[in-house]
């Protein structure tokens, strides 16, 4: 996908599809799954198993809302997270579109700030309209660089 899309989205197309993209990372930073569903279509394939790999850890790739929602929110809801988007791309034909954004996200275990996990990514979205709204129906996370200890992710999690 890349850098070489064509803006061509119309003004309030654009806008709506960043939203799908806040829904999901606000839905996270919040623990809210209602609004992190919001934001994925029922059939979403979510892909963060490169991310987990280059931080020597196992990540699933799912091909369901449901499931995919249940796992990021049982790996970072107990956390203090933040995520921010940025240098977001969008294009769109009709009811379905691509966008490409940056997003950083950190993540702290919940009242300890002496460890940290804090990562950089290249997001690749592809969107399309269901039920009237914009919604992510695929997301492929390509981690750009991490700082801090990845195990943040998962030692709060039944051994």
């Amino acid at each position: 996908m890349g850098n070489n899309l064509p803006i061509n989205a119309a003004y309030p197309d654009r806008v709506q599809i960043i939203d799908a993209l806040y829904r999901l990372v606000t839905g996270i930073d919040d623990n809210d799954p209602a609004l992190l569903t919001s934001s994925l279509t029922s059939d979403c394939h979510v892909d963060y198993q490169k991310a987990g790999q280059i931080m020597g850890l196992s990540f699933p790739v799912f091909d369901d809302r449901d499931a995919a929602a249940a796992t990021v929110l049982a790996l970072v809801g107990p956390l203090d997270t933040l995520h921010k988007v940025s240098t977001s791309r969008v294009w769109a034909n009709g009811d379905t579109g691509n966008m490409t954004a940056a997003v950083e996200a950190q993540h702290f275990p919940h009242n300890n700030r002496s460890r940290h996990l804090m990562m950089n990514s290249r997001y690749e979205l592809e969107v399309r309209k269901e039920d009237g709204a914009w919604k992510i129906s695929s997301l492929v996370c390509n981690l750009v660089w991490f700082d801090g200890d990845p195990q943040v992710l998962v030692d709060h999690l039944p051994k």
